[in-house]
This record gives structure tokens, C-alpha cells and sequence, in this order.
């Protein structure tokens, strides 16, 4: 999540937004970027292989929010260790949570976490 995090950043800094062009994402949902659109803006720029799959070898999702008035927010998620979300948002996330918690990096940093990871 880091790596696909810090090559999201780095596309960011060369073109201030998260979004592929001509995409208009008003609101940070999951999956409102597809792996392909992901994989299109970053590889091979700013990464060689974009990981598509958690540790459990399930797939990762990924929310983009990219406004004209310069709101701009990503977000990485994993269903971690019990294959299955656990909510649609995380405003009001705890860091240190269950190994089967979803797995939650957004705008720089873990929103949730399972306990000892992500420090």
C-alpha cells in the first residue's frame, strides 16, 4: 500500500491531482477508480508493477477524489484478514484494530491498521 501510495504522490507532485485526465471525482468513493485507470496514470512512470492484491491475495481497492476547486484525496483498501469490508467509510477509524479488519491507507497514512503495523 505504501509503494502504490508514494508512486500516487509522486504523479501527484508532476500534476497536481490523483485523477487519470478528463476523470471529475467529486467524492471519495471505493472503486470509483478502476486497477486499469491506477495502472494506466502510474506504471511504468512512477512504478514498475502496481500490486493489485493484498497479502491474502484478495483485490485492493482504491478511491479517488479530485475537484476544480482543488480538493484532491486517494485512498487504498484491503478487506485484511476476513475477506470482507467492514464499512464504506473511515472518518472515524481506530489505527490499532483485529488482523481481519479492512486495512485502510489514505492521503499519506494508515487509517486502520492491524495492531503493529503501519507505525
Amino acid at each position: 500500500m505504501k509503494a502504490i501510495a508514494a508512486a500516487w504522490e509522486t504523479c501527484f507532485h508532476d500534476f497536481s491531482t490523483y485523477c487519470p485526465p478528463k476523470m471529475a471525482a467529486p467524492d471519495l468513493q471505493w472503486d470509483n477508480i478502476k486497477p486499469a485507470e491506477l495502472q494506466a496514470l502510474l506504471v511504468p512512470t512512477y512504478i514498475q508493477e502496481l500490486p493489485l492484491q493484498d497479502g491474502w491475495s484478495r483485490p485492493l481497492q482504491f478511491a479517488v477524489r479530485c475537484t476544480t476547486q482543488g480538493h484532491q484525496s486517494y485512498g487504498i483498501r484491503s478487506m485484511g484478514g476476513d475477506g470482507r469490508w467492514d464499512a464504506d467509510s473511515y472518518a472515524n477509524a481506530t489505527r490499532t484494530l483485529k488482523a481481519a479488519s479492512d486495512i485502510v491507507f489514505s492521503d499519506g497514512r494508515f487509517l486502520q491498521s492491524p495492531e503493529g503495523m503501519g507505525r
